[in-house]
């Protein structure tokens, strides 16, 4: 269908078809494993996965959803690929102001290089909170 496009070069071509594929070879159609698939193809079975997973996400879930998606995809996905994508998301959020379900407010100040999920919030009280995303206290609010 796309193969006649003369637009589409032979590399996004070969991404489109490998976007359902999994590192471990448990995708489709071809069920390819990580050496048989190529970068583009890798990273857009990522994007292509995340999308779909976040579609319905708050924004106050964010951190919580990510942290999952990123424990529950490994084995799937490039670590590579997918601990870059995490670690672009998280440096998005230093510096928002949240809300917490413990009443205090704060903001994002440090995002941890071996566990970005885990954020550093300095509340308005100078205190320093380590988010945990399955921790007791939730962001009710992320601006």
């Amino acid at each position: 269908m796309l193969k006649g496009m003369a637009t589409l070069k032979q590399e996004t071509l070969v991404a489109i078809i490998q976007h359902h594929e999994r590192e471990d070879g448990s995708g489709y159609p071809l069920n390819l494993k990580s050496t048989q698939l190529s970068p583009n193809g890798k990273i857009l079975a990522l994007c292509a996965h995340f999308r779909s997973q976040f579609e319905t996400v708050s924004p106050e879930r964010f951190i919580t959803a990510l942290d999952r998606f990123k424990r529950s995809s490994y084995g799937w996905f490039s670590r590579h690929y997918l601990d870059q994508l995490c670690d672009a998301l998280m440096d998005l959020l230093v510096g928002m102001k949240v809300q917490l379900s413990d009443g205090r407010s704060g903001e994002i100040t440090f995002i941890p290089v071996k566990d970005p999920t885990r954020p550093l919030i300095r509340c308005s009280d100078q205190q320093v909170f380590v988010f945990e995303p399955d921790g007791p206290v939730t962001i009710k609010r992320l601006e």
